[in-house]
């Protein structure tokens, strides 16, 4: 009883711990505040948001161990937890996959459907708030990157993939939150996709929106129970296929084969880049390393007219966060997908399968702003309650209204 009536202030506190997580993470990492490949103007405030954002996130772990949890789930994630610390903190300073697992763990908390709900409206904020703040000139104004006769606008973020990345994680969250099996809410996706594509060229945000709309569109379609079984497992199979594609075309498919080269064409010399890195660059370890010379890394470094960039979320794992994180990423992605359709959460899993496919030309999945997905440890059957309580109702409704007709015509 006394857990029971603590855990509504419980759930309150963890959101608004993660709001604010949101907000702070948001403008300080995102902003023109932390600009790309160039020094910051505000380097104190980019150190104060990081920070904070840490701590806020050690908080959130904290509230994680007032959760009661059963002896297995100790057990299994206790060891576990253990050598990730040791890891990431003590062998390779990756402090951002440490407070990447306080979200992820501690996320058995709260419902996720009310995450979402409050990562929707914090990153709302923080998208018109720099907008608002770009043409107020508060800060170093955005830059506009031009590709051919394109142009390719930010709005107050450091990088127009940055503000590509949030408006497509607005867009997929609205659609969780409040699209039903209807026509219009998928029209809305797709042209929320195309305007993203328009204004910041972004083509991660555009896969990842674009094959959310096909998984859904095909899974409304299809009603076969055989079919929509199929297309489940093909969707939690979806992070080992783009971690093993990866790693063929960049380690093991040599530069000489036809297949290479073609690949290389059609990515803009992208596999060739990841080969480049690869090969001199990372330490190939367990728990990897940093790799300063990456413009990830806010590095400017070039090797004749080109820079070192890893636009590839699983080779970039397997650089910096080493054998162990990159195998270990994989594993959970597809452990989410799995727990998404045991719980009958088919739109989640479409959206674990966006986020991975958007893994292949980004290199954000590990960081605290894009959690969300991968935050649903707590319930899932939060939105599904609330649906057949509604249906019942509904029914209810028209059982007494056929009941008062059927009394009216006996009379």
């Amino acid at each position: 009883n006394l857990e029971d009536s603590f855990q509504p202030f419980l759930v309150k506190t963890y959101l608004f711990i993660y709001f604010w997580l949101v907000i702070i993470f948001g403008f300080t990492a995102e902003s023109m505040i932390s600009p790309v490949d160039q020094p910051s103007a505000y380097p104190s405030f980019v150190s104060f948001g990081n920070k904070t954002a840490y701590f806020l996130a050690s908080l959130l772990l904290v509230l994680g161990f007032l959760k009661r949890r059963s002896l297995l789930n100790w057990l299994i994630t206790g060891p576990l937890f253990l050598v990730i610390v040791y890891g990431y903190l003590f062998v390779n300073q990756q402090v951002a996959v440490v407070a990447f697992i306080f979200l992820v763990w501690s996320s058995q908390t709260v419902s996720f459907r009310s995450l979402v709900r409050i990562d929707l409206f914090a990153r709302i904020i923080v998208t018109i708030s720099l907008f608002v703040v770009n043409n107020l000139q508060l800060l170093p104004v955005s830059p506009i990157i031009q590709l051919g006769v394109y142009s390719r606008f930010s709005f107050g973020f450091h990088h127009p993939n940055a503000l590509g990345m949030y408006l497509m994680m607005i867009s997929l969250e609205m659609f969780y939150l409040y699209a039903r099996k209807s026509v219009k809410p998928i029209v809305l996706l797709i042209l929320s996709g195309i305007l993203i594509f328009v204004l910041t060229r972004s083509r991660g945000s555009l896969i990842s929106v674009m094959s959310f709309v096909v998984l859904v569109t095909v899974f409304n379609t299809f009603k076969s129970i055989s079919f929509r079984k199929l297309l489940y497992s093909f969707c939690i199979l979806v992070p080992l296929i783009c971690f093993l594609g990866s790693l063929t075309i960049s380690i093991f498919l040599p530069s000489s084969s036809k297949v290479f080269q073609t690949l290389n064409e059609w990515m803009s010399g992208r596999p060739e880049l990841l080969k480049l890195v690869y090969d001199y660059y990372a330490q190939k370890s367990f728990f990897g390393g940093d790799i300063a010379e990456l413009a990830n890394a806010f590095y400017s470094w070039s090797i004749n007219v080109r820079y070192l960039y890893v636009d590839n979320q699983y080779m970039y794992s397997v650089m910096i966060f080493g054998w162990f994180g990159a195998v270990l990423e994989v594993l959970y992605s597809t452990y989410c997908g799995i727990r998404a359709k045991i719980f009958g959460d088919s739109y989640l899993l479409f959206w674990l399968t966006a986020i991975a496919l958007f893994g292949l030309v980004e290199t954000k999945l590990v960081t605290l702003d894009m959690a969300l997905p991968f935050m649903c440890l707590g319930s899932l059957t939060e939105g599904v309650t609330k649906d057949k309580k509604v249906l019942s109702a509904e029914q209810g409704h028209l059982q007494a209204k056929a009941n008062r007709s059927e009394e009216h015509t006996s009379e």
